[in-house]
């Protein structure tokens, strides 16, 4: 799918499903998006990125080769204090997904690519508890793979909340970043929303959740509150 035009908050792009927009659909006890006339879309919505310290420097690199000397982006540089938001990151949650469509997460690849086993254990463990509690497939939630998973990844849309990359499992640090891009991040949720109006989202993460929270309550008496139900 086409990248949208969100706000410039968003850093990283989200995932949106080819067959995102016709939505799920319930039929009996059970849903299914069979049909491609569904009644509700399905956002998810994780934490964060990771970014290995180890290859920020490589990232860099690559990102001025990518680019060549007219890439002038004066954030194009080691990572030292935080994410310098490199553009070469801003396809990463998309590549996550696509790595897990295509079960090709394993460690020297993650780590080639500056991702962590986190991100797979995250997004594996959601699509278990969807395949076994929403479309109601336990007995084979185990063993989803081939063109099963990316049927349902092809109706979802998968969000990164926060518009930084982190270190793990530096937790410390990790928190002072979440801190410093809750503004951002979001007003980059909210660009998100308005442009893919989901219907159900599930959000993974008490980090996030608080965040959200706490800015619905500051922005109780503006305009900016969320008035569709999403």
């Amino acid at each position: 799918m086409p990248i949208q035009n969100y706000s410039q908050d968003v850093f990283f792009y989200p995932w949106i499903g080819i067959n995102y927009a016709n939505g799920w659909r319930l039929q009996g006890d059970k849903i299914t998006c069979a049909g491609n006339k569904g009644d509700f879309c399905v956002m998810v919505v994780g934490e964060e990125g990771f970014c290995f310290s180890k290859h920020k420097k490589d990232r860099s690199e690559e990102e001025k080769i990518i680019f060549s000397d007219a890439y002038a982006n004066t954030q194009a540089k080691i990572c030292a204090d935080g994410c310098a938001h490199l553009l070469i990151c801003k396809h990463k949650t998309i590549h996550m997904i696509e790595a897990q469509i295509r079960n090709k997460f394993n460690k020297t690849k993650q780590e080639k690519h500056g991702q962590s086993a986190e991100n797979h254990d995250t997004i594996a463990n959601f699509e278990k508890a969807f395949y076994q509690n929403i479309l109601k497939n336990a007995d084979s939630a185990s063993s989803i793979q081939g063109d099963e998973r990316r049927m349902i990844w092809n109706y979802l849309s998968f969000v990164n909340f926060f518009q930084c990359g982190v270190e793990n499992p530096r937790e410390g640090k990790n928190g002072h970043m979440r801190n410093m891009y809750k503004d951002t991040s979001c007003r980059a949720f909210i660009s998100i929303l308005e442009r893919h109006i989901p219907h159900i989202v599930f959000i993974m993460g008490k980090n996030v959740q608080t965040v959200i929270q706490e800015y619905l309550r500051l922005e109780s008496t503006n305009h900016m509150v969320l008035h569709r139900q999403y």
